[in-house]
């Protein structure tokens, strides 16, 4: 088994396509977007008998903070790897640590799908998955440890929708059903967005943010991640009108057997119509049109009360009957143990200190 550092979108495509990597933050497309973004894309793929093994599209940042330079590693939903195989998966983790050190960084954090349990906690449905258990005490071992910073979503839902559409509405619970077909009677449309209507979009976006009190990033962030996925064929954006306003939209990406639920947004006008139901299915067809076997709904609370921000979203989830599907989050290698210390514990203090002062 060796690993080689890839250069070229062929053979990147190719070892991912082989090894049935439906994680869109490790496609080419999501790199080179990540480069204009003060990211630079760093991909490997490992090989045995000349055929790809695992791969990992690692993201690196430099910056300076305090007049000190600080450059680290970070995998989204990476690396791609058959965690089962707990020889090549701790193969895998010792080469990113020999990457890390390689890359002068600081530490490296992976965040991959690393499934650890299915269902609802303390339910008969839920199930523990044995084999991520002993990946995770053997990475332990290694001097991994759970990251306190946590970027992607741990717990998502995933529905399958391989088989007609028919079978998989059927499948929604009777209120979903309902409100899908509410909002057809009740004269909402959907329609494929275009380019020319993502400035609508972030509108909305902006709009949604307020109502609902959580942080976005700067518009020309949004235009440039939602044009270059469109652009790439790896993502369709849906807008639900009523009498040709525009009132919510769905961006929904496609990579693999998988169709992601990204960014959702709404005016909030016409809320009784429904029209969030009837753009979910819409989107579910859409992901079926391009060959989609898998719909993940990119998030699920991390608590399962009403404590948690995220319950309300994770009702309307469950409306559909996805499988929630629980991950080991993200994870920190440090290389420089001090550094790494400082930079979790000190370095957040001192900012924190330096923005209240200018701001007095």
């Amino acid at each position: 088994m060796s690993f080689i550092h890839v250069t070229d979108q062929p053979t990147w495509d190719q070892a991912l396509a082989h090894l049935g990597c439906n994680e869109l933050l490790q496609s080419w497309e999501w790199g080179q977007l990540k480069s204009r973004w003060g990211w630079q894309p760093i991909r490997y793929v490992w090989q045995a008998a000349g055929q790809p093994i695992a791969a990992c599209q690692l993201l690196q940042r430099t910056e300076r903070r305090l007049g000190i330079g600080v450059s680290v590693l970070y995998a989204p939903r990476g690396p791609w790897v058959n965690w089962e195989n707990t020889q090549l998966a701790a193969q895998v983790l010792a080469d990113l640590k020999q990457i890390g050190k390689t890359h002068r960084a600081l530490f490296v954090k992976i965040d991959p799908a690393l499934v650890t349990g299915t269902g609802l906690p303390e339910t008969e449905e839920a199930t523990q998955n044995q084999a991520t258990a002993t990946v995770l005490t053997a990475m332990q071992v290694a001097g991994w440890q759970y990251s306190p910073f946590q970027i992607q979503f741990k717990n998502t839902v995933v529905l399958d929708i391989a088989d007609p559409e028919d079978a998989v509405i059927m499948g929604f619970k009777q209120k979903t059903r309902y409100n899908i077909r509410l909002a057809a009677r009740k004269d909402v449309s959907v329609r494929k967005a275009l380019v020319s209507d993502l400035e609508l979009l972030y509108a909305l976006y902006q709009t949604t943010a307020a109502r609902d009190g959580f942080i976005i990033r700067t518009r020309d962030y949004y235009l440039d991640t939602w044009r270059s996925l469109m652009e790439a064929n790896l993502a369709q954006p849906l807008i639900a009108e009523v009498d040709g306003d525009a009132i919510a939209a769905v961006f929904t990406t496609r990579y693999g057997n998988t169709a992601t639920y990204m960014y959702g947004m709404s005016s909030g006008a016409h809320r009784s119509k429904m029209p969030t139901y009837l753009l979910q299915w819409e989107a579910m067809r859409w992901a079926k049109s391009v060959g989609c076997t898998r719909y993940d709904f990119w998030g699920a609370p991390d608590v399962f009360d009403e404590t948690d921000s995220m319950w309300g979203v994770w009702r309307f989830k469950q409306g559909f009957k996805g499988l929630l599907t629980q991950t080991a989050g993200a994870w920190d290698l440090p290389i420089n143990r001090l550094g790494y210390w400082g930079y979790i514990n000190v370095m957040p203090r001192v900012l924190d200190l330096m923005r209240r002062r200018h701001k007095t």
